[in-house]
């Protein structure tokens, strides 16, 4: 949550011709017509996972881009999957980046409460780091992000 996932998935789909990029929350914004906060409040946290699990297990990953939200692969297998569809990334950010990013976007985050983030930062962590590559972001702009994760892939 507030790592960027969705402003590096668009630059590397800019840079990436033959991809097509999948953002899995606008995805499922757009399948339903609800925001994610609005989701959440009427139908819950587990409805919502269960439209992630569905949305994933629906996704081609030939020549794919995928950010998914943060949370997803928490649930219902959902990393399982990832790994098995194809290459994963970590975008590793410090704690008060991603405090400071997640303050001053617009977009509302069911998930997110100053006082309760640094436990959930540190649930998440151990999962995350099991991806394929952890790309350490402290100074490097979205551009950066993305031109390291080609660097990798085609390194693959």
């Amino acid at each position: 949550m507030g790592s960027g996932k969705s402003t590096v998935g668009k630059i590397l789909n800019g840079l990436l011709d033959d991809f097509k990029l999948i953002d899995t929350d606008k995805e499922i914004e757009k399948n339903t017509g609800m925001s994610i906060a609005n989701l959440f409040s009427t139908y819950g946290q587990q409805h919502f996972r269960n439209l992630e699990s569905s949305l994933l297990n629906k996704i081609d990953a030939n020549l794919t881009i995928l950010a998914t939200g943060g949370g997803m692969p928490f649930f219902n297998d959902n990393w399982t999957c990832l790994d098995e569809l194809g290459t994963t990334f970590f975008l590793n950010h410090q704690l008060n980046q991603l405090i400071y990013n997640l303050k001053r976007t617009a977009n509302k985050r069911p998930l997110f409460n100053e006082s309760t983030f640094t436990d959930l930062y540190q649930k998440r962590m151990p999962l995350y780091k099991k991806a394929k590559y952890t790309i350490e972001c402290s100074d490097l702009a979205p551009r950066q992000i993305a031109n390291a994760i080609i660097d990798l892939h085609q390194s693959n």
